[in-house]
């Protein structure tokens, strides 16, 4: 029992930090994108970041895997789906020559993942307590 508790309290870890970071590309980055005054500062900041949100698709690709029940899987892989598709928008969305063309379609990405985490978070504990951490 005790095993299966610590696999299931790093699972739920590693979900937490995948949420966080999804979060961020919702809350952070992509807002950060329709700031920019150029379709070519779009793709410049666009670029590097999209690895993380790769690196975020992969990391729940894999939770899917080992998700302790069929409700969590299908809550991370809900949240995968939508990372993906977010990450082909905005693709398509940096990619428009007019910065203007982009803005809206980026916010909508925003919220689209924003809600994406909410409904992934819905009857998932925050995560226990990192190691070392101070509640």
């Amino acid at each position: 029992i005790a095993v299966r508790r610590h696999r299931r309290n790093e699972w739920s870890r590693a979900f937490a930090d995948a949420r966080t970071e999804v979060r961020w590309a919702a809350q952070t980055l992509v807002p950060s994108l329709a700031l920019e005054p150029s379709a070519a500062r779009m793709i410049e900041e666009w670029q590097p970041a999209s690895v993380r949100v790769m690196a975020a698709e992969e990391k729940l690709a894999r939770l899917e895997t080992t998700a302790p029940d069929p409700s969590r899987a299908a809550r991370v892989r809900a949240l995968r789906d939508a990372v993906v598709a977010a990450r082909n928008r905005v693709n398509e969305l940096v990619a428009l020559p007019n910065p203007v063309d982009a803005r809206a379609g980026l916010s909508s990405v925003a919220a689209s993942l924003d809600t994406a985490v909410t409904e992934a978070s819905s009857g998932e504990p925050p995560g226990p307590p990192r190691r070392g951490s101070h509640a």
